[in-house]
């Protein structure tokens, strides 16, 4: 049997136990002071307590297998500077999938995860391809340095699938965007221009509660 209580002017809530509870139950309400229970819509979610662990939310980007209209990014022999505070020169980057999350608490973790599928690879005998994370067009995470380098011209004709997952603070309640970039790298000596195509690539942020 439940309990249903009407609003002041329209709707109801039903409260309804399962149908067999196999014994006596008792839910004990503080009488000292008011409390309130707010319930969700239908969009919602029961569970708002916050607690250190729950995952508050989850931004994606779709998964996207582009086919014949991969995004090739391609690095001649040009010597450039490192951008986005890498340590690392000589590359060039192609955006390949962004997310923006505006945190709900500046202490949260964002956990970030995203793939990069390979097509086939032009190698520089001085090159090497791979995937990072730019917040903001501004800071980078990276995840390797010279991925599948090949000096010795012995890598195959398809690169490896990329993956990268990061965990790293919100700092703040700003609305932040995150970028999987792809990049190619080529040393001024390499003896062509190094060219990666991405064929697919999907991009997540969780924010979780600190």
């Amino acid at each position: 049997m439940g309990l249903k209580l009407n609003g002041a002017t329209s709707g109801s809530i039903e409260l309804d136990p399962q149908a067999d509870l196999g014994s006596d139950r008792v839910i004990t309400l503080n009488a000292t002071g008011n409390s309130t229970l707010t319930l969700p819509d239908a969009n919602g979610t029961l569970d708002r307590l916050e607690r250190a662990g729950n995952i508050l939310q989850v931004v994606t980007s779709n998964h996207q297998f582009l086919g014949v209209s991969m995004i090739l990014v391609s690095k001649n022999t040009t010597v450039v500077n490192a951008l986005y505070g890498s340590t690392v020169a000589n590359r060039e980057y192609g955006d390949l999938a962004s997310v923006t999350i505006t945190p709900t608490y500046a202490n949260s973790v964002l956990l970030i995860s995203a793939q990069a599928g390979m097509s086939s690879i032009t190698r520089s005998d001085r090159g090497a391809q791979g995937i990072v994370i730019v917040k903001d067009n501004a800071s980078i995470y990276d995840n390797s340095v010279y991925p599948e380098y090949d000096a010795l011209n012995q890598q195959q004709s398809y690169g490896s699938d990329q993956t990268i997952t990061i965990a790293v603070p919100a700092v703040n309640t700003n609305a932040q965007t995150f970028y999987l970039k792809g990049f190619a790298y080529n040393e001024a000596t390499g003896n062509i221009t190094h060219i990666a195509r991405f064929i697919s690539n999907s991009l997540s942020v969780m924010e979780v509660k600190a």
